[in-house]
Parts: structure tokens; sequence; C-alpha cells
């Protein structure tokens, strides 16, 4: 396929506003294109290395799969688009056939838009924008940069040129300026008038003078996109970035100015929650990435369906930006990535029945110019010269009318001098051949035809003019009748539409409805992952907790056991020392008594005296050590407690605690949201159940608005059937002259025949 066969014939035709770029006027078709990536490791460890594309041809692709198909399925899994970029694909071929042909009419005028779209992980930001400076690896966006000013510097000199380059996000809904450094642009609003067209008002404008001013806003502009890592990207892209190089020129000879906007589109990929495990802030974006995606598939649903008469551009922040890019004035390729790998097998097909129904847009570009005075003077003065010719066609052709015995209206539409013109309808061909050879009432040649009628002739011809009465009164009867079953007919066709109308939007709503519950189904299944998570934390922060005590309840009961020893031990060692004391004092006494005479009675008694001082003294010093004892007993409970382990192991205990019931807290609310989500699902499903009844019961009565279109079918095939036998009975009819034909006498011999004037 030819890089300019893309693009169709686009013709400048005249005009301020532009000029359709469709010679015919049917518009030129989205054209699509898919590029198919290598498998990445983990699609070769997951899937086994196994594949699922099979690139037929340059316009073919195939989806296979591991399971045998039968032939209509194995046809629902083909597609055919403009152009497959197999695995080897190189970046350069990538963009000269499918991008290239937009640069080179932007500098026609004409509006350019060229989108990436795929799920997540497939390549559509290397695709777009590659490696910058790689001469290999660099994508659309840099190569269109390069051919832009390539072009510039070729042109010829009395053309000016003026290029501004403007860089935004669609993130969360929300419209953020990535060249604004000051961070306040971050909630832009699209705005619309017959001047600017649709616009995203006080977004940032540079005006550049070569690439590398471009790569450098380029640059600025990544550093405050928003990305994200998940289970399929480490680098994934969480908003839509839209680059938008505006470019002016101006003729200094005359004056005339060409505008071409080129839309450079990243979107951000479709992910499926169960596979990039995205949580948070990311399952959020997730979320908002998937609605606004469906959006644009809504639009394009809409866009290629006949019977919508409204289009939701305002249902999302990118369509809205889009809307002259999806059946506007603008030349949009599409480049739908895909992963060739069994594990995204329904991710990729998703992803081409997008393209396919991509490619039934049509989008109607138009040369944007604005012409000078001197231009717009001569584009005047020809289209008064035509005019002319024309008014002065009209009056020859209403003076011949008359001529013929035609009618003209009375009131002539305003603007058109000649008006339309009203031929009585009982002239034939014959008829009208007569008027113009002479038979015209008044004339000579019909005063002696009526001369030479005689009775049985003008008897022949009343009887005639009768039949022919009645025969007319039978057509006109029969399309009376005719009229009245198209009429049926028409109403049967419309309400066929309506009930087509009303089946379309069912069959939308009921895919709305499924993505919502899809949406709601994983939504359940990664909180009832994360539950059973919690869950399994829960239960080893109890083992841990019981471990813990268990451990506690040891340590105390072995302290304890150890103190009591101690303190055992201790009295035992008092109790024998006192005991050996007094022992040793019995003896002394025994001994002393044993030993003394009358005359020591006197010593003894005074010693025995001081001996009893000392045991009194020794029992005191007993009750010291017992108080003592029990001051030391309180002393090490004190160093129990402050014991820096046992604290620890407390504080340790206390902080579990606090986190077994917080997770008690949290288990009992997932709980409930799994209950309401279950409760929800069951909402949807009787809802879809509902629809799904409806949608029967709209599909029998289209069955039976068939079966009676068919009837009435039937029945005008019959009655053209008639018409058709009354048609051939007219070559009888012409034969009899009708009251206003006159027949002429031709002369011969004396004798008279009648004969066809």
């Amino acid at each position: 396929m030819g890089e300019n066969e893309n693009l169709g014939n686009i013709e400048n035709v005249s005009g301020t506003s532009g000029t359709t770029g469709n010679e015919h006027g049917s518009g030129s078709g989205v054209h699509v294109y898919c590029r198919v990536r290598p498998p990445n490791e983990a699609e070769k460890t997951h899937g086994n290395g196994l594949l699922c594309v099979n690139v037929r041809s340059e316009q073919c692709i195939e989806i296979s799969s591991s399971e045998s198909k039968s032939d209509s399925e194995t046809k629902e899994r083909t597609f055919y688009l403009d152009h497959i970029f197999p695995m080897d694909t190189n970046q350069s071929y990538v963009y000269k056939t499918a991008a290239k042909p937009i640069v080179d009419q932007l500098f026609k005028g004409i509006n350019g838009t060229v989108l990436a779209y795929g799920q997540t992980s497939s390549g559509k930001t290397f695709t777009m924008e590659g490696i910058i400076g790689d001469n290999e690896k660099m994508g659309v966006i840099p190569r269109m940069v390069h051919d832009v000013f390539e072009t510039i510097s070729n042109a010829e000199e009395h053309i000016e040129f003026q290029l501004k380059v403007s860089i935004c996000e669609v993130y969360m809904e929300r419209i953020r300026d990535l060249l604004d450094t000051s961070g306040t642009k971050s909630n832009l609003r699209i705005h619309e008038d017959k001047i600017h067209g649709i616009y995203v008002k006080d977004l940032s404008e540079y005006f550049v003078t070569s690439p590398e001013e471009v790569f450098e806003l380029m640059a600025l502009g990544h550093k405050h996109r928003a990305v994200a890592s998940t289970n399929m990207n480490s680098y994934s892209s969480r908003s839509h970035l839209i680059f938008m190089l505006q470019l002016q020129q101006k003729n200094v000879f005359d004056s005339s100015i060409k505008v071409g906007k080129l839309f450079l589109v990243d979107l951000a990929g479709s992910e499926k929650i169960s596979k990039t495990g995205a949580e948070g802030l990311t399952l959020d974006e997730a979320k908002t990435i998937n609605k606004s995606l469906s959006c644009l598939g809504n639009v394009i649903n809409a866009l290629t369906d006949n019977t919508k008469n409204f289009i939701p551009y305002r249902d999302s922040k990118l369509t809205r930006i889009l809307q002259n890019s999806l059946g506007g004035n603008s030349l949009t390729a599409l480049i739908v990535t895909c992963s060739p790998s069994i594990v995204n097998e329904s991710e990729t097909i998703g992803t081409l029945r997008f393209g396919i129904r991509a490619k039934m847009v049509k989008n109607a570009p138009k040369v944007n110019q604005q012409y000078s005075v001197e231009q717009l003077q001569v584009l005047l003065n020809s289209a008064q010269r035509k005019l002319a010719e024309r008014n002065n066609y009209i009056q020859t052709l209403e003076e011949l009318v008359k001529k013929l015995g035609g009618e003209l209206p009375e009131n002539k539409p305003s603007g058109d001098k000649g008006g339309s013109i009203i031929l009585n309808s009982s002239l034939n061909i014959g008829e009208r051949k007569e008027l113009q050879e002479g038979i015209i009432p008044g004339s000579e040649k019909t005063t002696l035809n009526m001369r030479t009628l005689d009775n049985d002739e003008l008897d022949e011809l009343e009887e005639a003019k009768q039949q022919l009465k009645e025969n007319s009164e039978k057509i006109t009867q029969l399309k009376q009748e005719i009229s009245e079953k198209e009429n049926n007919l028409k109403l049967m066709s419309e309400e066929k539409e309506n009930l087509n109308i009303k089946l379309s939007d069912l069959i939308q709503e009921l895919s709305q409805t499924k993505y919502q519950q899809q949406d709601q189904a994983e939504t359940v299944e990664h909180l009832q992952l994360k539950n059973k998570s919690l869950i399994g934390e829960l239960e080893q922060s109890q083992i841990h907790i019981h471990d813990l005590e268990a451990r506690i309840e040891e340590y105390k009961s072995e302290e304890s056991q150890r103190r009591n020893e101690e303190k055992e031990n201790e009295s035992n060692k008092a109790f024998q020392s006192l005991s050996s004391e007094i022992q040793q004092l019995r003896e002394y006494l025994l001994a002393i008594r044993s030993n003394t005479d009358p005359k020591e009675d006197a010593a003894w008694s005074s010693e025995h005296k001081a001996l009893l001082e000392t045991i009194e003294d020794n029992v005191a010093r007993i009750a010291n050590l017992e108080l003592q004892l029990k001051e030391s007993n309180k002393g090490a409970k004190k160093l129990d407690i402050n014991d820096q382990d046992t604290k620890s192991m407390l504080e340790r205990m206390s902080q579990l605690d606090t986190n077994m019931e917080q997770l008690g807290k949290l288990y009992q609310k997932m709980v409930e949201q799994n209950s309401n989500l279950k409760s929800q699902s069951q909402l949807n499903e009787r809802r879809l159940l509902r629809k799904e009844e409806r949608i029967e019961q709209l599909e029998r009565s289209l069955i039976n608005a068939k079966t009676k279109y068919t009837k009435l079918l039937m029945q005008c095939n019959s009655l053209t059937k008639t018409i058709e036998n009354i048609s051939k009975l007219k070559p009888i009819f012409a034969k009899l002259a009708p009251p206003n034909i006159v027949k002429g006498i031709q002369g011969g011999g004396g004798k008279s025949s009648l004969v066809k004037a």
C-alpha cells in the first residue's frame, strides 16, 4: 500500500473556514494499523512461550487458540486491517507506513491525528516515542519532528512558518499541563468557539525553531507525567498523553495562510486488575483509565451505527479533546499494539475488535486556509459569472416549456430565477412531438382535422374515451391502494428502525452493565485475596502471641521457682547458723555449770546475764535479718518489674493485642464490604436478567414486524404485477385516440381513411 493511497484525494476548493477533503463527499476513513511486539520474559515464563498471533499477510492477522475451533469461530478470529506489523518490524518502517503520510498532509493545511491503543505493556509508548536520540529506536513523535523541520528547510523562500507545541495529559479525568512549571494548571477546562474550534483553555504553548527545543519540552513533560509500577509493567503510564503541534504557513506574496494541527496521542493501556495486581491509588487510576477507554469505545460504536443520532463525546475529557479526530475535520491513523502471548489472548482479541470498529469511522478532512482579499474577489467574480450563465439557461428553458404547453409555478423560489418546471402529465413523448409539429389549438391544420371527422368516428372516439376513463379510474384506485400499502410499509419500516434503535441501546446498556459487573467482580476478587492475606497475617500474629504468652509464663514460673529456692537456701543458712550458735552456747553453758563451784556463782551469774544479753542481741539480729530478707524480696520484685527483657515482651504483647484488635475490625469491615458487593452483584444480575428478557421481547416483536413486512412486500409485488399487466394493455389503448388528440385526414383516390397524423 502506497503512502499517498492511505489518504485519498484531498482537494482545496474555496472558503475561509476550510473545504472538504474528499471529492465525492464520502469522507476519509480512519486507517488502522496493528503492531505485534515480541514476547517479554514474564510471558515466556507464564505462557511457556506459546503464541496466539499468526500474521497471515500484510493486511490479515489471525488469533489462534490451543483449543480446536470451528470454521465460523476461526473467521471471527481473523482480522483485516490496513497494515499488520509483525514482531520484527523496525521503528522506521512503522513511521513511514502509518504516520508519515499524515505528516505530509500537514503542510497542505490538513489536520492529522495518530493514536496508539492497546492493553498495558503492549508497546504503545515505545511506538509513539521510543528512545529519543537513537536513530533505530526513535518512535513516531521524534521522527515526525525531524521530518517537519526538514520539510521547512527545503520549502520555498516566500513561505513563512510558525510552529507551536503543547503537551498535556488526561489523568483521573483531569487535564494537566505537562509544560507548566508552577504546578497550578492541573485541572484545565475544554472550550469551543468558531475561531479556535475545540481547545484546552490556558494550555501552555511554546514556539519552537529546532528539533532540540521540541525534545527539551518533551523531557520536561515526562518529568511531570504520572507513572507507576504494576505486575505487568515497571513503568506503566497512568494517563493519556496528548502531544499537539500546530503548523502555520503564510505566503508573503498573496498573504494567504494555511494552518494544520497534529495530535499525537499515547493512550494509557487497558488493565485487568487480576493481572496487574493494582491496589490503592493505582487501582483507582486503573478504574479511571478503563472507564475513559470505555467512553472512547462508545463514541466509536455510535459513529459507526447509522441509527445513532447522538455521539457521546462529552462523556469523558479524552473523547471531547479528540472530537475532531473521530468523525470530524482530521486525517486519523490508529495503531493498535498487541501482545503475541497466549496469556493475553482475550485482551489481544478485544484490541483487534476495537481496531475493526474504528476502521468504519468516517472523517471529513478539510484544508484550513484563510484567503486574501484579492483571492476572495476573484472567487466572487467567478461565482457571479456562473450564476448569470445559469439564469440565462433557465430563462431559455422556461420559454421552451411554454411553447410545449407546460406549466410554470406562480411562486418561484427565492434565489432561483428559473424556478421549477411542471409539464402536463397527460402528454407522452409522441404527443409532445405532435405539439412540436404544430398541432396546437387554433392552428390551421387543427381546424381542418376537426372538420373531417364523421359521426362514426366520433362515436368510436367517445367509446375509447369512456373505456380509457374507466381504466384510468382503475389505475387511480390501484395507485391509491399501492400508496396505502407503501404508507403501511413505511410505518412498518419506521417501527422496525425504532425497534432496532431500542435494541441497539439495550445491547449497549447491557455491555456497560456487563463491564460494570466485571469490574465489580474483579474488585470483589481483589478484596477476597486481600481478605485471605489479612486472615493469614492475623492467624500468624495469634500464633506468635500464643508463643510469647507461653514463653512469658514459663519464664515467670522459672523465675518464681528460682527465687523461692534462693529464699529457702538463705533461710536454711541463717537457721543453721543460729542453730549452731545456740548449740555452742548450750554446750558452753553446760560446761560452765559442770565446772563451777559456789564461789564462782556470782561470777557465773554475771556471765549468764551477759550471755542472755548476747542471745537477745542475736535474736534481734535474726529479726533484723528477716526484715532485710523481706526488703530484699521486695527489691527483687522491683528488679523483676524493671527487667528489660520482660518489659519489652510486655510491650510487644500489648502491641500485638492492639494489632489483633485492628485486624479483627478490618476483617469485619472486609466481610461487610464483601456482603455489600455480593448483594450489589445479585442486584445487577437481576437487572441483567430483566434486560435480557426485554431484549428477547423486542426480538420477538422484531420477528413479528419482519413477518408483517414480508406479507406487505408480497402484496406490493402482487400489485406491481397487476400494474405491469395493465401496462401491457397500453398499446391497445394507444390505438384509441384520447379526447384532446386530433386525427388527420389523408386523401387518396376519392376514398378517405383515418390515419395517425
